[in-house]
């Protein structure tokens, strides 16, 4: 299961780092009380504008783990990953 957020600016709203580790948190717990495996990940808009996968495996190759973090991941270079 996943959650995905489309997220535009974060330099304006310190809260940003927080909400990503209570995301992160829910989706652990989430995966230890049902055995369904939750993942989130935050696509930043600007790397996807106008360039938006054709499929939802198109998408999910298109993402890495971010930096210091479990499940949170982010949107890799389009150019580079294989967008189906």
């Amino acid at each position: 299961m996943w959650i995905i957020e489309i997220k535009g600016r974060e330099d304006w709203d310190a809260e940003v780092p927080r909400k990503d580790a209570h995301a992160e948190w829910w989706c652990e717990q989430v995966t230890k009380e049902t055995g369904v495996e939750w993942r989130y990940a935050k696509l930043p808009y600007r790397r996807y504008l106008g360039n938006w996968p054709t499929s939802f495996a198109a998408l999910i190759k298109s993402l890495k783990p971010g930096p210091g973090l479990k499940q949170i991941l982010e949107a890799v270079n389009m150019e580079e990953s294989a967008v189906e």
